[in-house]
């Protein structure tokens, strides 16, 4: 199941827009952070703040993608781990603009 493999190996598939990255400009400058919007001639970090740096490559001294995951392994018992992916298993995968689709003013709407 993804989701376990995902709580208990999160190094182990990471997904595009949470790639962990650090790149330093050429005037010294450092950043770190994930990923957005990357292309050929630009990146985009976010960083621990939440905060976007939209970067060209080419004024890049270095661009480091990081293998390891921000999010740490779960450490929990059997029971408490199936308990979460219970929990977890039950929130809803979509996406806020689905979910203003499906709904008008905090009501269903019929499709």
């Amino acid at each position: 199941d993804k989701l376990r493999r995902s709580l208990e190996e999160p190094d182990a598939t990471i997904e595009p827009g949470f790639q962990p990255v650090s790149a330093t400009t050429l005037d010294g400058r450092r950043l770190s952070g994930v990923a957005k919007n990357n292309s050929n001639y630009s990146i985009q970090i976010q960083d621990s703040q939440g905060k976007f740096h939209s970067l060209l490559k080419r004024d890049l001294k270095e661009l480091v993608y990081h293998k390891n995951s921000l999010m740490p392994k779960v450490a929990l018992s059997a029971d408490d781990l199936q308990n979460l992916l219970a929990f977890l298993s039950r929130q809803s995968m979509e996406t806020p603009e689905e979910r203003a689709k499906r709904l008008e003013h905090g009501k269903e709407v019929e499709p």
